[in-house]
């Protein structure tokens, strides 16, 4: 998954386990890449402390679309 993060994007890549039912956040990157003087801005480390905390984000299990939601839309609990 990507979005938009400033003058770049944030990408989350997820592997997806048990038939599909269950995504592990499997990386977290920036692009383009952070160069190691951006890493050591004020904004950099907020950004790499905020990067730990979503890999610390245990297994999210995907839950089935409901008659009751809009179309494409799927709804995600972070338990499981």
């Amino acid at each position: 998954m990507s979005s938009a993060n400033g003058s770049g994007n944030l990408v989350t890549t997820y592997l997806l386990k048990h038939d599909s039912t269950v995504a592990i956040i499997e990386s977290v990157a920036r692009e383009p890449e952070v160069t190691p003087e951006q890493w050591a801005t004020a904004n950099g480390i907020k950004f790499r402390e905020a990067v730990e905390e979503i890999r610390k984000i245990g297994p999210l299990v995907l839950c089935p679309a409901s008659t009751t939601q809009k179309k494409d839309v799927h709804f995600v609990a972070n338990e499981m």
